[in-house]
């Protein structure tokens, strides 16, 4: 009874409700993991031990349902091969090579055009980028600065920062957690969204509205998600009462935020 218990709490219950998914877990639930029958004649040995149980129960005749993985690639025949299928497991011949090109060069072959320029914006701003977020900003830093800063490294860099509803930034505001901060140069367009630790409302201040942000948050009234729930994890990876702890020795001059 142990060793049921054990399969079903740990394999039956995650969604590995065969022999084959023990052995090889293509499940979504963690995938290439947990693989629990290592032994190779697993499948052999478990089946004619389920089958031996399903007989001396009076079950060898119950309906059951199959679950087949289907895997990219899979052969037509799911069984060894015999002389009527071994076609079907021989590799396809190499295919048959192009004939030769023509010889005569072009007279004047055109030169392959210079590769755009790449430039390291993050880096050379000193900014920190993590899954699109980008933090490091100096808390207050006006937009109009921040595309000053980017045009400096690039001048024919397009920028464009919108908040958190798609409208253009204003020229008074300043870096906030929520903006959507994107550059367009030569080699592509680039878009960030931007991180203020201690911002958690996305105004650009860190003041008693963010306490009351994260405290929301930590009771379940309204959850903060994407940028604003990672301006509110100041210490770890969780929002929790330190999280507060950290906003009120800012606003009491205490102990600033670090902008990381």
């Amino acid at each position: 009874m142990g060793g049921a218990w054990f399969i079903f709490r740990n394999y039956i219950e995650d969604g590995q409700d065969t022999l084959y998914l023990q052995r090889f877990n293509l499940t979504p639930q963690y995938t290439y993991a947990y693989q629990y029958a290592t032994d190779i004649t697993y499948a052999y040995q478990g089946g004619w031990s389920t089958y031996e149980s399903y007989v001396k129960n009076g079950l060898a005749n119950t309906a059951l349902t199959f679950t087949v993985p289907i895997l990219k690639n899979m052969p037509a025949v799911t069984k060894l091969p015999t002389s009527a299928q071994e076609d079907e497991y021989q590799p396809k011949p190499d295919p048959k090579p192009d004939p030769d090109p023509d010889p005569k060069p072009d007279p004047d072959p055109k030169p392959d055009p210079d590769p755009a320029a790449t430039y390291d914006y993050v880096g050379r701003l000193q900014l920190r980028l993590s899954d699109s977020y980008l933090s490091g900003f100096s808390l207050g830093t006006p937009v109009k600065t921040l595309i000053a800063q980017i045009q400096a490294v690039n001048p024919d860099a397009a920028v464009t920062v919108t908040d958190g509803s798609g409208k253009a930034a204003s020229d008074s505001a300043v870096v906030s957690t929520g903006q959507l901060l994107t550059i367009q140069d030569a080699a592509g367009t680039y878009a960030y969204t931007c991180v203020v630790y201690g911002d958690a409302n996305g105004d650009g201040r860190i003041a008693a509205t963010d306490l009351l942000a994260v405290k929301k948050h930590i009771l379940g009234v309204r959850t903060l998600t994407g940028a604003y729930a990672r301006a509110a994890q100041l210490s770890g990876s969780k929002i929790a009462a330190t999280s507060l702890l950290a906003i009120k020795k800012h606003i009491l001059g205490t102990a600033p935020i670090v902008q990381k």
